[in-house]
């Protein structure tokens, strides 16, 4: 079965400016190749604009909820993403095309995630490999092959995958969060003085950390092979909020090994120690 079997519109948009018509800095949302990025949202930083005159000029590419928009061209071609209530008033312009899903025949959800298959991706990537500007038109997206199982199906699969992608959107949004509190919490005056304070304390610890005790400790044992290794130890301590345990580590790193002497351990490590002392 061929995709413009179970659409009731496939279609494109047009660019105002091609019709004596201008952007504008508000208004009606118009979406292009760059809004179309990596996920089924469209990013709404790069949306330009027009105004209603415009909009009901261009009657034929007027958005609706739930249309799948496919890049046609260029660095975007062949991602999709799916038109929400919350984009709508939009348009688009002739490098997007707009497949509408026939509700009676499939889901336009299972339709986005056949889009998205490797398979499918491998096929575009072929169909225009030859090309200087890639290009897919609109004849070539209605004569995709499709799988289509029974309407319920559809929607299992569909509802299945949408799950997975809510969670990782979901996970991706508070890894983002926490970056930005940690960004924040990290150049605060209060962080960085203590880092200061921090940095002179273990200078001043390892100019007088005993060595030969510390050749003698069980957990010499660790660094003997290399005091790189110790180094790695210590950030994990750092990591885990443990200062004193990271300076003592650390030092412990520097000091201990069969093969050279304390002094040499001395000034042949003390660049790294200086180096992760800074990251403080």
């Amino acid at each position: 079965m061929k995709l413009n079997e179970i659409t009731t519109k496939i279609t494109k948009g047009t660019t105002p400016t091609t019709l004596g018509m201008a952007f504008s800095s508000s208004g009606i949302n118009f979406i292009k190749s760059e809004s179309i990025v990596s996920g089924r949202d469209l990013d709404h930083t790069k949306f330009a604009y027009i105004n209603e005159a415009t909009h009901n000029k261009l009657q034929r590419s007027q958005l609706q909820e739930n249309d799948i928009l496919f890049s046609m061209a260029g660095v975007y071609l062949g991602k999709t993403a799916i038109v929400k209530k919350s984009d709508i008033p939009a348009n688009t312009n002739q490098a997007v095309a707009i497949i509408r899903v026939d509700a009676q025949k499939a889901v336009y959800e299972y339709i986005y995630y056949l889009l998205n298959s490797k398979a499918l991706k491998e096929f575009i990537n072929g169909s225009v490999a030859q090309s200087a500007q890639p290009n897919f038109n609109l004849k070539q997206i209605g004569d995709i092959e499709i799988h289509l199982p029974p309407l319920a199906e559809q929607r299992a699969i569909a509802d299945t995958l949408s799950a997975l992608d809510a969670k990782i959107a979901n996970n991706t949004k508070i890894n983002h969060h926490l970056a930005s509190l940690r960004s924040a919490t990290d150049n605060s005056p209060d962080i960085r003085r203590g880092r200061s304070v921090l940095r002179i304390a273990a200078r001043q610890r390892f100019s007088s950390f005993p060595f030969e005790i510390c050749r003698n400790t069980s957990r010499s044992v660790l660094f003997k092979s290399s005091p790189s290794n110790g180094i790695k130890m210590a950030k994990s301590a750092r990591s885990d909020g443990l200062i004193d345990g990271y300076v003592d580590t650390l030092c412990s790193a520097i000091a201990c090994s069969r093969s050279i002497t304390d002094s040499e351990l001395s000034n042949r490590y003390k660049y790294s120690f200086d180096t992760e002392m800074s990251t403080l």
